[in-house]
C-alpha cells in the first residue's frame, strides 16, 4: 500500500507539473488509463494485488516540445525576414500573320502578306522597380514597308510613382480619419456604447427568462391572493362558531325572558355590531391581501417599464450619435477624395510625398537609390519617342539612348538614328536615309511647374521627300539652341514661351561653310524661330482656353519642322464650354497651317484658316448626342513615287444609346458624315460624298447579334450595303462568329460579301485567333472591287 500511495503522489505531482489541462482517453485494456495533458501523456497501469488493492504503474511520455517550439518558431522568422523576390517578370508574348488580296489608299498592292512579332516584359527587381523590356520584329512582301527589329528597354516610372500613389492610399485610408478626425473615433465609441446598452436591454425585455419570471410573480400573487381570501372566510367561519355558542345561550335565557329582557335588547344590538365588525374584517383582510399582493407585483412590473424607458431613450441617442458619425464620414469622404483626386493628378514622386506628408500619412522612407530613381522622367535603351519641345525635336522615333533626369535641377540627353515611322510607308525602295539627331538640355526647376531649359541640338536630316533615293545633295547638316520657359500652376493652367535660332540649310560641313556664326546674329531673323503655348481656365463659366503660336523664319531647321525657304506663321485657338454639369460639351477651334507630315512637299505655304467646332450631349439615361464639323486629311500617291495630303472638311452627327428592352441589353446608333473638298489632283479620287450608316446590337448571355446598313453617295459612286452578324460562345474558351454582307451599286452589280473569325482561349497555351473575311472596297465607274482579308493571330499572357 505504501508503494501505491506513492505512484499515486508521482501521478499526481506529474500532472501538476507538466500541465492543468487533462483529457482521460479511452484505454485499450481495462487496466490501462492515459491521461492527456498539455505537457504530453501519463499511462497508468493498474495491477490487482490482493482481493481489494492494485499495484499502479505510471509512465510519463513528455510532448515533443522542442521540435514544435522550433517549427513554429522557424515559421515566424521565415516571415519576419522574408525577402522580396529578386526578380518577377510578366508580360505578353504575340504573333500576327496578316493577309490581303489588295491595298488600297494611298498605295495600290496585291497579295500582301506580313508578319509580326512581339514581346512584352515586365520585370520587377526587388519587388519595388519596374522595368519594361519589349520586341518587335515584322516582316512582308511589300515593296513599300520596311522589315524591321527592334527593342527598347526603359525604366517604368508610371508604374513606379502608381505603386507610391498605391502604397499612399493604402496609408490615407487607415491613418486620415484617426489623425485629422478624433471626433470621429469618440462619436463612434459613444454609438458603440450605446448600441451595447441597447442590444443587452433589449435582449433583457425580450428574453423568455424575463417574461417567465413575470408569469411567475403574477401566479404566485394571484396565489396569495387566493390564499388571504381562504383565510379570512376561515376566520368568518370561526366567528360563526361563537355566535352559535351565543345563540345556545340566548335560548337558554328565554327561559329567564322575564327576568332579563333589558338585557336582550342589549346583548342583541352587541352581537349586530360583533356580526358587523366581522364583515367589515373580511373586507378590510381581502383588500389588504389585494393590496399586498399589488406591492409584490409592483416593483418588477416597475423594473420592466423602466428598462422599456431606458430602451426608447437609447434608441432616440443612437439615432442622434449615428447622424452626428454619418456627418462626419461624409466630411472625410469629401476630403479623402479631394486628396485622392490630387494623387492621381500627380506627376511625380515629390509631389507625392509632400501630398502625403501634408495629409499626415505616413510613407516609407527612400533610400538614396529611390530618390534618384524618383528624379528620372526617361530612361530609355532602343526605339524610343522623343518629346521635348516645338522648336527642337518633337515627335519622332529614335533608335538610340534617351535619358531625362530631373530632381531640382533639369537634365536631358538622346542620341540616335532618326525614323519617322509613325507614318510608316514608300519607303523601302530606297536607301536609308542616313539621319541622326544629337540633343542636350540643362536647366533649373521642375519641368512640371516652373523651370527654365537650354537645349543645344545637331544632326543630320533629309530635306526631300522620302519617295526619292537618297543623295548627299538631299541631306543637310544642322545645329541649334533654344531656351525655353515653363510656367504650370495647375493641370488647368501653364505658360511655356521658347526661342530657337538654328543654322542655315547648307549640305556640307557647318564649320567649312562658315554656318555656326548664323546662331548668335540675333537681327537676322530668317533662321529664328519662337513658339508660344498656354491654356487656362475661367472658373466662374468653367471655360477651358488654349492655343499656341508659332513663327518660324525661312531658313530655321529643326528636327521638328519640314518646311524648306519658306518662312511660316502656324497658330491655333481653342475653347472648351461644358453646360449643365458637364451634360453638354461644347468645343470650338481655329487654326492655321498646323497640318506637318515629313513625307510630303515641304516648299508649301498657306494662309488657310480651319475651323472646327463640336457639340456632345451626354444626360444618363438617354442617347448621346454629338455633331461635329472639322477639318481632316486624306494622303495619296501620284505618278507611283509623289505623296499628297488633301485638307476637306467633314459633317459628323451620331446617336448611341444603350439600354436594356425586357431584360436584354441592346444598343441603337445612327451615324451621318458628309466630306467635301476641292478636287486638286486627279489621284484623289473621293474628294467629296455622303455616308449614312445605322446599327443594332442585343447582347444576350453567350450571343451578340448586330446588324447594319450603310449608304455611300459620291460624284462617282452610290451603293448601299446590308450587314448581320453574330458572335457565339460555345465554351469560355471557344467562340465563334460569322458574318454576312450584301451590297447593292445603284444602277449597277450585286455583291455578297462573308466573314468567320473562330477564337481560342486556354489558360495555359493562350488564345488563338482565325479570321476570313471577304469584302468590297469603292471603285470607279460603278464598280466594287473584291478584297480578301485572312489572318492567324496568338498571344499569350503570362
Amino acid at each position: 500500500m505504501r508503494f501505491a500511495r506513492l505512484t499515486i503522489l508521482l501521478t499526481l505531482h506529474s500532472a501538476l507539473c507538466y500541465g492543468q489541462q487533462q483529457n482521460i482517453i479511452n484505454s485499450t485494456f481495462n487496466n490501462t488509463t492515459f491521461l492527456q495533458t498539455d505537457s504530453g501523456i501519463i499511462i497508468n497501469t493498474y495491477t490487482r494485488i490482493s482481493c481489494k488493492s492494485y499495484s499502479i504503474t505510471s509512465e510519463f511520455i513528455p510532448s515533443p516540445r522542442e521540435a514544435v517550439k522550433y517549427v513554429e518558431r522557424k515559421t515566424i522568422e521565415q516571415a519576419a525576414i522574408q525577402k522580396p523576390k529578386l526578380i518577377t517578370i510578366h508580360g505578353n508574348i504575340s504573333y500576327d500573320y496578316f493577309y490581303r488580296s489588295k491595298i488600297d489608299t494611298p498605295i495600290n498592292q496585291q497579295n500582301f502578306q506580313q508578319h509580326t512579332e512581339r514581346v512584352y516584359l515586365d520585370i520587377m527587381v526587388k519587388e519595388k522597380y519596374p522595368l519594361k523590356v519589349n520586341f518587335a520584329s515584322r516582316q512582308s512582301n511589300s515593296p513599300y514597308f520596311r522589315n524591321f527589329f527592334d527593342v527598347n528597354f526603359n525604366f517604368d516610372r508610371y508604374t513606379y510613382n502608381r505603386n507610391i500613389k498605391q502604397q499612399i492610399l493604402d496609408k490615407l485610408k487607415a491613418q486620415v480619419p484617426q489623425y485629422q478626425y478624433p471626433d470621429l473615433a469618440k462619436a463612434e465609441a459613444e454609438l458603440k456604447k450605446y448600441k451595447d446598452e441597447y442590444r443587452t436591454t433589449k435582449s433583457w425585455l425580450e428574453s423568455p427568462a424575463t417574461l417567465q419570471k413575470i408569469i411567475e410573480e403574477r401566479e404566485r400573487a394571484y396565489y396569495q391572493k387566493f390564499k388571504a381570501a381562504e383565510d379570512s372566510l376561515n376566520a368568518i367561519a370561526n366567528q360563526h362558531t361563537v355566535l352559535d355558542s351565543i345563540n345556545k345561550i340566548k335560548d337558554k335565557g328565554l327561559a329567564l325572558e322575564d327576568k332579563a329582557k333589558e338585557k336582550q335588547h342589549e346583548i342583541t344590538d352587541s352581537l349586530q355590531s360583533l356580526k358587523a365588525g366581522i364583515v367589515n374584517k373580511k373586507d378590510s383582510l381581502v383588500s389588504n391581501a389585494k393590496n399586498r399582493i399589488d406591492s409584490i407585483a409592483d416593483p418588477y412590473t416597475k423594473l420592466y417599464e423602466k428598462k422599456k424607458a431606458e430602451l426608447d431613450s437609447l434608441e432616440k441617442r443612437i439615432t442622434a450619435y449615428k447622424s452626428k458619425t454619418d456627418s462626419i464620414r461624409n466630411a472625410i469622404q469629401k476630403d479623402v477624395a479631394g486628396i485622392k483626386q490630387k494623387i492621381y493628378k500627380t506627376t511625380s514622386e515629390k509631389e507625392l510625398r509632400k501630398l502625403a506628408n501634408d495629409n499626415g500619412i505616413d510613407v516609407d522612407k527612400k533610400s538614396k537609390l529611390e530618390k534618384q530613381l524618383a528624379a528620372i522622367k526617361t530612361l530609355s535603351i532602343g526605339r524610343s519617342v522623343l518629346n521635348y519641345t516645338e522648336l527642337t525635336a518633337q515627335n519622332i522615333t529614335v533608335t538610340g539612348v534617351n535619358i531625362e533626369y530631373n530632381p531640382s535641377y533639369y537634365v536631358a540627353f538622346a542620341a540616335g538614328k532618326i525614323d519617322y515611322r509613325f507614318r510608316d510607308f514608300f519607303n523601302k525602295g530606297t536607301q536609308h536615309n542616313n539621319q541622326y539627331v544629337t540633343i542636350g538640355r540643362l536647366g533649373i526647376g521642375d519641368k512640371e511647374h516652373k523651370a527654365i531649359i537650354f537645349s543645344y541640338f545637331t544632326g543630320r536630316k533629309s530635306n526631300s521627300n522620302y519617295g526619292f533615293s537618297d543623295s548627299i545633295q538631299n541631306t543637310v547638316n544642322l545645329m541649334g539652341y533654344s531656351v525655353e520657359a515653363i510656367y504650370k500652376k495647375d493641370e488647368n493652367t501653364f505658360l511655356s514661351a521658347e526661342f530657337a535660332k538654328s543654322t542655315k540649310p547648307v549640305t556640307g560641313n557647318l564649320q567649312t561653310n562658315k554656318q555656326t556664326g548664323s546662331l548668335v546674329k540675333f537681327n537676322d531673323q530668317s533662321n529664328m524661330g519662337i513658339n508660344i503655348k498656354a491654356q487656362t481656365i475661367i472658373p466662374e463659366t468653367n471655360t477651358k482656353l488654349s492655343g499656341f503660336f508659332r513663327k518660324t523664319g525661312e531658313d530655321f531647321q529643326s528636327f521638328s519642322l519640314f518646311s524648306y525657304h519658306t518662312d511660316q506663321t502656324s497658330w491655333l485657338a481653342r475653347a472648351d464650354q461644358s453646360f449643365l454639369k458637364n451634360k453638354i460639351a461644347l468645343t470650338g477651334m481655329l487654326r492655321r497651317n498646323d497640318f506637318s507630315n515629313p513625307f510630303t512637299d515641304k516648299t508649301y505655304k498657306t494662309s488657310t484658316i480651319f475651323k472646327s467646332i463640336l457639340v456632345n450631349v451626354r444626360f444618363p439615361k438617354y442617347p448621346s448626342v454629338s455633331v461635329g464639323y472639322y477639318p481632316g486629311t486624306q494622303l495619296y500617291m501620284i505618278d507611283n513615287e509623289k505623296i499628297r495630303e488633301s485638307a476637306y472638311y467633314i459633317l459628323n452627327g451620331s446617336v448611341v444609346y444603350s439600354y436594356f428592352f425586357k431584360g436584354l441589353a441592346m444598343n441603337s446608333s445612327v451615324v451621318y458624315n458628309k466630306y467635301t473638298s476641292e478636287a486638286t489632283d486627279s489621284g484623289f479620287v473621293a474628294y467629296k460624298g455622303i455616308n449614312y450608316y445605322a446599327s443594332q446590337s442585343v447582347f444576350l448571355k453567350k450571343l451578340q447579334l448586330q446588324g447594319g446598313y450603310a449608304y455611300t453617295k459620291q460624284p462617282i459612286l452610290e451603293y448601299y450595303t446590308l450587314e448581320t452578324s453574330g458572335d457565339y460562345a460555345i465554351r469560355n474558351w471557344l467562340k465563334i462568329g460569322v458574318s454576312a454582307k450584301y451590297n447593292n451599286v445603284s444602277g449597277g452589280n450585286n455583291y455578297w460579301g462573308q466573314s468567320i473569325q473562330l477564337r481560342t482561349d486556354f489558360k495555359q497555351f493562350g488564345g488563338v485567333q482565325l479570321q476570313y473575311e471577304k469584302s468590297y472596297l469603292p471603285s470607279i465607274n460603278q464598280t466594287l472591287y473584291p478584297v480578301e482579308i485572312g489572318r492567324l493571330s496568338y498571344y499569350k499572357n503570362f
